[in-house]
């Protein structure tokens, strides 16, 4: 990646403060510009289920067996189970993972299915009363009805999130015009579109003063997301679980 040009991109001190602690990868813009940000939460439809704790607790709740999905993605569940039952995101601790695994069990025999690619449409269909995963992908298939009977939240002990960034590629020819865009999608007035349209927390602080519409959850409800990492020498010992728990009822 080039370097960032801080001083080609004015509009970046518009950025919250919150969300750039999270960068503690680049803490200080050298190479990333955020875009968006976001969490992984839950989406519980109001109208036929009611009386349930808001964590991922839900998943365990037999009454509601088979109408359930959770995001076929090993990093997103595995990452729940162990925030879930308070031991680190990260652990390859063979007892916390015997926890964790514990947990998916249970949420395994619970769910209809592991559904990364249709749970938006799913859960506007009825199909799924309860399902893991993004605001905005659900957001987009449901109508405005069925939006004031959803509940989304990001569970109390936490959850994943995601930073999505601009970069300039190394070599780039336009790198002048790469600034420039940077610095315009960052414009209060330009960013606020997109906030709007996908109906998303503000990483922006002059556009959320613009906003129309109100956001699930603000980048201060994410307090206690986790930024998805590099598991190192972790990684073995999750996938291992993740395939015992995909091969096993």
């Amino acid at each position: 990646l080039e370097k960032i040009d801080r001083s080609k991109i004015p509009n970046i001190s518009e950025l919250n403060k919150d969300m750039v602690a999270k960068l503690d990868f680049d803490p200080n813009l050298d190479y990333v510009v955020p875009y968006a940000m976001g969490a992984v939460g839950i989406a519980v439809n109001k109208a036929k289920v009611q009386n349930y704790e808001r964590s991922y607790k839900i998943f365990e709740d037999p009454a509601l067996k088979g109408k359930m999905t959770l995001l076929n993605d090993a990093r997103q569940v595995i990452t729940s189970a162990l925030t879930y039952n308070g031991l680190n995101p990260v652990s390859k601790d063979a007892g916390d993972l015997a926890k964790a695994k514990e947990t998916m069990k249970l949420w395994k025999n619970n769910i209809l299915k592991f559904d990364s690619e249709s749970f938006g449409k799913g859960f506007a269909s009825d199909e799924y009363l309860v399902v893991q995963g993004y605001f905005e992908n659900i957001s987009s298939q449901i109508t405005e009805e069925q939006r004031a009977n959803m509940d989304f939240f990001i569970p109390e002990k936490g959850a994943t999130m995601y930073i999505d960034s601009m970069v300039i590629p190394k070599g780039a020819k336009n790198i002048e015009n790469a600034h420039a865009f940077i610095n315009y999608i960052h414009r209060p007035d330009v960013y606020v579109k997109i906030v709007d349209f996908f109906q998303i927390p503000s990483i922006n602080n002059g556009a959320e003063k613009l906003r129309k519409t109100k956001a699930p959850y603000t980048v201060e409800d994410m307090s206690k997301t986790t930024l998805l990492r590099d598991l190192v020498d972790a990684i073995e010992a999750h996938n291992n679980l993740w395939n015992d728990i995909m091969a096993n009822n």
